[in-house]
């Protein structure tokens, strides 16, 4: 299970350095403090940043 604490270090990766992305479904619960925790961070990208990626 991820906190908020966990997902805002997960994002801290160099990887994560201010691309196009965005946190979906129950990750953007927890870090607005919707909910407590959740099974997994879902992330969206930009085409660019998943070309970046690949």
């Amino acid at each position: 299970m991820f906190n908020k604490g966990d997902i805002a270090q997960k994002l801290t990766c160099p990887l994560f350095d201010g691309k196009e992305y965005w946190v979906l479904t129950g990750a953007a619960l927890v870090l607005y403090g919707i909910k407590d925790n959740t099974k997994d961070i879902d992330l969206g990208a930009s085409s660019e940043f998943i070309d970046e990626l690949i």
